[in-house]
This record gives structure tokens, C-alpha cells and sequence, in this order.
């Protein structure tokens, strides 16, 4: 064998290997565990965001931008998943042509962290880290820690569902209300994740998380429904509705709930 026939067959060798270990990894791996596919050493990594904006003029003048980020590495079992999320709205009222405007706003952020561990196909642990502030429900600084364990209870090809219960404590000041049970405490951290892939092009997912602290009226919850249409291999339309619930407002005789529905323009790779 010529020395250019042993470049040839092991190029070939190379490619064809390369090949074969990319289609054992499944498309949408972040979706499921480690165990849901052929072991492999290759670094896997997800990346995506999505912006809505929407603007409004007139007597009152509306501009709201939201953005969120997200990012999964995954190596063997391990696995980390970051979050990012802003909101930043601001409104103009015009009620007198000869006063000046009355203005509101809100500076809402949060980030999120966690790192997964698969023990095995059904069960995992994880340990998160949460920080963020969201000032038109009087929430100035929050941050979550936490630790747990989580089922993979559904994970069939068109649905899957993830329940998770962690322990940890929470820091938390309010805005203006000293009345409200602000300070450190711990508590329970529960979470359910369920996908539903209807096609190709359609995805229907919910998330709800609630921290029942141990302070006396404390807790909280969110609500996150979705719809995700594909537009191309890259971009995709989604259409969500979020209730956040802080049971501590009702002290203090404002809204518990925060209602929203949005839409926004995903780019995922």
C-alpha cells in the first residue's frame, strides 16, 4: 500500500468516524437525559435566545422590550444550563395636554444557574443558584440556593415530564414596603417540567416552579406557558404566558399576580 492509499483510508477512516458519533447524539439531546443515548466524550453545547419588542404612541406612549438567554454544556453526565432574562418596559401617560406626563416603569432581570448530575436514566441531582430583581412586584434583590433530587417520570418521544424538589434558602428585600417578611430563610423548592412535541414544526411546553419558604407569607410561584413554531432550522416564533405570584403583596394590598402573554423571535443552535 502506497503511502497516499494510507492517507486515503485513514481520511476516510476519520470522516466516516466522525459521522457515525454525530448521529448518535439525537437532535434536541438537551431535552433529555444523559442516558437517553449512546455514551460519548464529545463536549455537547446549546445555545439560544429570543427578543420581543413592542411599541405604542399616542396618549400613552408603551415601549417594551424583553430578551432571554440560554445556554446548556453537557459532558458525560454532567450537565450545566444557565438563563438569562430581562424585561424593561416604561409607560407615558398624556391625561393633560398642558401637564407634564405621569410616568411608570419596571426593571425586571433574572438569572439562573444549575448543574445536573444523571444518576441514571430516571433519577438526577442538581444543585441551582438563583438572583433577580423585578421592581413592579416590590422585589428589590432575591437570591435562591438550593439542592435536590428530580425524576424523569415521561420520556416518550412526543411527551416528557420532569419533576424536581430541592432544599435550600432564599435572601430577599423588597422595595419601599418594610412591612413584608423580607431577610434570609429556608425553604422547599419544587419544580415540574413537561414538553409536548406535537410535529416537527410544534412544541407545546409548560414549567411551574414554587419556593415555599418558611417565612409566613413568603412564597412564591411561576406559571410558564409556551408554544414554539419553527419558521426555519434556526429561528422559530414563540408565544408565552407567565403568572408570577407573590402571596406576601396581599399584606400590603397589592396584586398577588402578574399576568403576561408575549411573543418573541427565538434563534436556537
Amino acid at each position: 500500500m502506497t503511502m497516499n492509499n494510507i492517507i486515503q483510508t485513514t481520511l476516510l477512516s476519520f470522516l466516516l468516524g466522525g459521522v457515525a458519533n454525530a448521529t448518535e447524539t439525537p437532535a434536541n439531546w438537551w431535552q433529555s437525559g444523559s442516558y437517553a443515548y449512546p455514551e460519548t466524550d464529545e463536549l455537547l453545547t446549546h445555545f439560544s435566545g429570543t427578543v420581543g419588542y413592542r411599541y405604542s404612541d399616542g396618549n400613552e406612549e408603551n415601549s417594551n422590550l424583553r430578551i432571554s438567554t440560554l445556554a446548556v454544556l453537557r459532558k458525560g453526565h454532567f450537565s450545566f444550563v444557565n438563563m438569562y432574562r430581562k424585561s424593561k418596559w416604561s409607560k407615558k401617560v398624556y391625561a393633560n395636554k398642558n401637564l407634564p406626563p405621569k410616568k411608570l416603569s419596571n426593571d425586571y432581570h433574572s438569572i439562573e444557574s444549575n448543574i445536573f448530575y444523571d444518576i441514571n436514566s430516571y433519577f438526577f441531582g442538581a444543585v441551582g443558584y438563583e438572583n433577580g430583581r423585578n421592581l413592579e412586584m416590590a422585589i428589590y434583590n432575591k437570591n435562591v440556593r438550593y439542592g435536590g433530587i428530580g425524576v424523569r417520570a415521561l420520556q416518550s418521544k412526543k411527551h416528557k415530564l420532569n419533576l424536581f424538589v430541592g432544599y435550600g434558602d432564599e435572601d430577599i428585600s423588597y422595595e419601599i414596603y418594610r412591612i413584608l417578611p423580607a431577610g434570609k430563610t429556608n425553604l422547599i423548592y419544587y419544580q415540574f417540567n413537561y414538553l409536548w412535541t406535537v410535529n416537527d414544526n410544534l412544541s407545546l411546553s409548560s414549567n411551574y416552579t414554587l419556593l415555599d419558604a418558611d417565612m409566613e407569607y413568603r412564597n412564591t410561584s411561576k406559571l410558564i406557558i409556551k408554544a414554539n413554531t419553527k419558521i426555519s432550522k434556526y429561528l422559530s416564533l414563540d408565544v408565552s404566558y407567565q403568572d408570577l405570584s407573590i402571596e406576601a403583596l396581599d399584606t400590603v394590598s397589592l396584586f398577588t399576580h402578574d399576568k403576561s402573554i408575549s411573543t418573541s423571535l427565538k434563534i436556537s443552535f
